[in-house]
């Protein structure tokens, strides 16, 4: 699962600021929709672990590799659609503490020049 959304394309206008938020927008809500992914195929991973059974002949790594391979698909259509509202409540908490960030870094760094 990659995180990065590639490169930022540089108009050469005012409007870099402007990008580069977008930019950490869409990097921010494909990360939150990952871990929600992650999170959902740990749940679904459990539950069919809790399940008693297996095969006529024991232990199967084929059958373990397959329904790993589903989980993980499941949790990332499931997560890329809806969800289950993880990835909202961490872009929206996460995307305000950058939102602070930005707007206190300025101050901060005014402040630290004017110590030296």
């Amino acid at each position: 699962m990659r995180i990065g959304s590639g490169p930022v394309p540089n108009s050469g206008e005012g409007g870099n600021a402007t990008e580069a938020a977008g930019a950490k927008a869409l990097a921010l809500r494909k990360a939150a929709q990952d871990f929600e992914a992650i999170f959902i195929k740990q749940l679904l991973s459990g539950a069919r672990n809790g399940i008693p059974g297996e095969s006529l002949f024991g232990p199967d790594v084929a059958s373990d590799i397959m329904w790993n391979m589903q989980d993980q698909s499941l949790a990332q259509s499931i997560a890329r659609s809806r969800g289950i509202g993880l990835a909202r409540v961490i872009e929206q908490q996460l995307g305000d503490s950058l939102k602070n960030r930005a707007t206190a870094a300025p101050e901060d760094g005014a402040a630290e020049g004017t110590d030296s």
